[in-house]
């Protein structure tokens, strides 16, 4: 679930849209991902590999190619 400021600043970038619908007679509120957000998906994805990366190094002492 996103905040409330993630919300508004995902919204207000354009990488999410988001519609309303009624669902057993109260609205849901419904996101999508944008092509704008799947672009930002995909460098946050990237930022986590590489910092799982070094993690992973101290933590399991993996090195290039998965040598120790």
């Amino acid at each position: 679930i996103l905040s409330k400021t993630k919300d508004r600043m995902y919204l207000k970038d354009n990488y999410l849209e988001t519609y309303d619908m009624e669902f057993q007679g109260r609205n849901r509120r419904y996101y999508k991902i944008t092509s704008n957000g799947m672009i930002l998906l995909d460098q946050y994805r990237r930022e986590w590999a590489s910092f799982k990366s070094g993690v992973d190094k101290i933590l399991l002492g993996i090195e290039k190619d998965g040598e120790k």
